[in-house]
């Protein structure tokens, strides 16, 4: 959440549980930084309940970024003539839920004939024990938190044209369905404070895509960072993020995973 409200909703429990939020300042530097649109579909949108809630899209909307995840909305916006529309998905209350497919294959076929249409999601278990794709769904504290391959190809088969998830805290496979490329999890990028930045959780890689006009993939890239405590994510010459999402997306997914060069990039099988 983006707020000043001081009155969490959540009831925590040290060492197990946290309740978050972000200064207004915060949603200004992400559009200073570039950012077009953000997914505010996760489990501590509601950390501080409805007045949380309603101060995160006050604030982005005063920034000029777009969001997605929350029940009805959706992030609209053209790149260079191509409309895009951004469709966020989580598990938490009053978010797009990523454990109803078929209301999310709805979804995205409402707009996938006038639209680019990118989804991304909040789903799957955490931490270093949750690096591979399982193909069912996944728990953490006894919580469904979805089936995202499932998930991922029911929206590709809805007409999404690229499809990438958060939540695991650590990176996972990528592959190409359908000409379409999911990435299960893009690990954290900048959690430099009060998050286990150990490896792998905190390697952070950023994803470089270019679409075809039709919206399959031609190339992908993935930058490596690499977390330092207190100041946030550096390059890594080593590129440990790209190994390991290598690696993960050859033993997950033998025969869809996309074909690695040793710089960093990626293609298509075809």
């Amino acid at each position: 959440p983006v707020t000043t409200w001081d009155k969490p909703r959540k009831r925590t429990v040290k060492g197990r549980s946290y309740t978050f939020k972000m200064a207004p300042g915060v949603a200004f530097a992400l559009r200073w930084a570039g950012v077009d649109a953000v997914n505010i579909a996760n489990n501590h949108i509601n950390d501080y309940g409805p007045r949380g809630v309603a101060d995160t899209k006050r604030w982005l909307d005063s920034a000029g970024v777009a969001y997605t995840g929350l029940r009805g909305d959706v992030a609209k916006f053209s790149v260079g003539g191509q409309r895009v529309a951004v469709l966020g998905f989580g598990h938490s209350p009053g978010c797009n839920d990523i454990r109803d497919i078929p209301k999310a294959e709805s979804l995205v076929a409402s707009l996938a004939d006038s639209f680019l249409v990118i989804v991304t999601f909040h789903g799957g278990a955490e931490g270093a024990r949750a690096l591979h794709v399982p193909k069912r769904v996944e728990k953490f504290f006894g919580e469904n938190r979805g089936d995202v391959w499932r998930f991922a190809h029911a929206v590709v088969d809805a007409g999404a044209d690229l499809v990438f998830g958060h939540g695991p805290h650590v990176p996972r496979g990528v592959e190409v369905y359908k000409g379409r490329l999911i990435a299960y999890s893009l690990g954290n990028l900048c959690t430099p404070l009060g998050m286990n930045l150990a490896p792998p959780n905190g390697l952070a890689p950023l994803l470089l895509v270019w679409l075809a006009d039709d919206g399959s993939l031609v190339w992908g890239k993935v930058l490596s960072f690499r977390q330092v405590r207190g100041r946030g994510p550096v390059p890594d010459s080593s590129a440990a993020a790209y190994r390991l999402i290598k690696k993960l997306s050859q033993e997950d997914f033998p025969e869809t995973a996309p074909l690695f060069d040793e710089e960093g990039e990626f293609w298509p099988l075809e």
